[in-house]
């Protein structure tokens, strides 16, 4: 994670472990964006229909009501992003 800006790097995850690119988890359906994070998880592993190709989490340093949270994230949605360079 960046912390200072609130981003996460993706690399690839063999050869030379090259730089993808720079997401966020931004705010949307009623639920703030990630902010300051302490810590992150990726896996790529079916965990349910929700998160049938893997999940992306993070802890979020500042939410809405003042209290610190964690966000999960489908890791269809960043492996969207970089399509077709992230299976």
């Amino acid at each position: 994670s960046s912390q200072g800006d609130s981003r996460f790097a993706l690399y690839e995850g063999d050869g030379d472990n090259a730089f993808i690119g720079l997401f966020q988890v931004s705010e949307g359906n009623g639920i703030d964006a990630v902010s300051g994070t302490d810590g992150i998880e990726a896996v790529c592993a079916d965990l349910g229909p929700d998160f049938e190709h893997g999940a992306f989490v993070a802890q979020d340093d500042e939410h809405d009501t003042g209290n610190q949270n964690i966000k999960q994230v489908p890791w269809d949605r960043i492996r969207g992003l970089y399509a077709p360079k992230v299976e």
